[in-house]
């Protein structure tokens, strides 16, 4: 560990003894995966840390340890955004542990106040979902990061078979009382369930927060049936990593892309991985906002993007989110 004695004079006279000790206490239980800790004790002191333990993450799920660091910024702790050199996906290292994670999310993430609310401001996306599943014959879907379970509601209404599972056992409990769904408590990799048991999985807006991307998506493969499908809705990098870049994002507190996710994808990084996961990709698409203030606009933007996609594959995906369809091999 750097030598910190220089500094401490004018730490202790600016904020105190006692709260740079309790810093420095913080700062060694942390041990070395802080990799600048003069850095960390300014910005604990200056934030007013409470303890809140977080993990390096060394290598992208493509398997490469060449990353690099764009940007630090504060999520209940310093956190560090890199990104992959061989394949360009962005994540958070470090990164808040899986266990806090799931405490930050139970206590501060889900609103318990207005269920309805909640669901009807999602209904476009759970409606473009759905027709993407039926378009390919999909009867019996599970929905990963379900939340309180409203899609499970939505597709259940409109003659699917379905059920889901989320982290966060209170929305799992919620849900199941005030929706009346078929909703399981946990990640899928650790879920007893039986394999090639649906015809799709879904994930929106959630496959960002999980630990481990290829664990996740080969449980997902185990749980679909053979020729299986995954839809997943995820929130767009491609802004991010132009933002990362940027000289005012170099400096701490400024996330470049939503400060709660752990991975930002781009639809070329999404595929890579799963197409390495066992999946044949059958298309990325831009996706319909839940909530917008500029809808008519925003709805012909979405239209053109979608057919410059439908002509040129290669086109980007300039929405802020994207629908990635893939099918199971083998």
């Amino acid at each position: 560990m750097h030598d910190l004695s220089p500094w401490l004079p004018r730490l202790y006279e600016r904020y105190g003894k006692d709260a740079v000790d309790v810093q420095l206490a913080a700062l060694e239980r942390h041990g070395s995966v802080i990799d600048d800790p003069r850095l960390w004790l300014e910005v604990a002191l200056a934030r007013r840390f409470k303890f809140v333990p977080i993990a390096r993450v060394d290598r992208c799920p493509c398997g490469s340890a060449h990353t690099t660091l764009l940007n630090r910024f504060v999520f209940w702790n310093l956190l560090g955004l890199r990104e992959c050199n061989r394949c360009g996906l962005l994540f958070v290292s470090p990164r808040l542990t899986e266990e806090a994670m799931h405490s930050v999310f139970a206590e501060h993430y889900f609103d318990y106040a207005d269920l309805k609310v909640w669901g009807e401001r999602r209904e476009k996306v759970f409606a473009g979902v759905l027709e993407i599943l039926c378009s390919r014959g999909v009867h019996k879907v599970f929905d990963v990061g379900a939340a309180f379970g409203h899609f499970v509601r939505y597709a259940k209404d409109r003659g699917l078979e379905a059920a889901g599972s989320d982290l966060s056992a209170k929305a799992v409990e919620v849900g199941r009382e005030q929706l009346g769904v078929d909703l399981h408590s946990g990640s899928i990799s650790e879920l007893d369930l039986p394999d090639a048991s649906v015809d799709a999985v879904v994930s929106l807006d959630a496959f960002y927060y999980v630990a481990d991307p290829r664990a996740e998506l080969d449980a997902m493969r185990r749980l679909v049936k053979s020729s299986g499908v995954i839809v997943l809705r995820l929130r767009n990098a491609l802004l991010s990593r132009v933002l990362a870049r940027a000289p005012r994002y170099r400096k701490v507190n400024r996330p470049a892309m939503p400060a709660e996710h752990l991975w930002g994808f781009t639809p070329q990084s999404i595929s890579r991985l799963l197409e390495g996961s066992g999946w044949t990709v059958e298309g990325c698409q831009p996706a319909d906002y839940s909530m917008s203030a500029f809808a008519p606009l925003q709805s012909a933007a979405i239209t053109l993007n979608r057919l410059a996609r439908r002509g040129w594959r290669g086109a980007p995906i300039l929405t802020r989110s994207f629908n990635v369809v893939a099918r199971r091999v083998g």
